[in-house]
Order: structure tokens, then sequence, then C-alpha cells
């Protein structure tokens, strides 16, 4: 039984590699954090 259990879990890691394309004008890091617990969420954007 552990055997069959590792086989079939092994197979489910395997995927294809992508390659995506990045657009710099449309693409900007962020952050979000919540505060007093989740009362408010503030969020942030690096330009």
């Amino acid at each position: 039984m552990p055997a069959a259990l590792l086989a079939f879990l092994s197979g489910l890691a395997l995927a294809a590699p992508v390659t995506y394309q990045i657009d710099p004008s449309h693409t900007h890091p962020s952050f979000e954090t919540d505060h007093f617990g989740g009362l408010s969420v503030w969020r942030g954007r690096f330009d």
C-alpha cells in the first residue's frame, strides 16, 4: 500500500515548464497587510 501511494503522489508533481512575458509598463511590486487583526487592510505599491 505505501508503495502504491508513493507512486501515485510522485506523478502529481510533474508539470511542464512555462515562460511568462512580463510587461514592465503594467507590472509593479505591491504589498498588503492587515491592521488591528483584520479591522482594516493597508495596501502599498512601489512605483
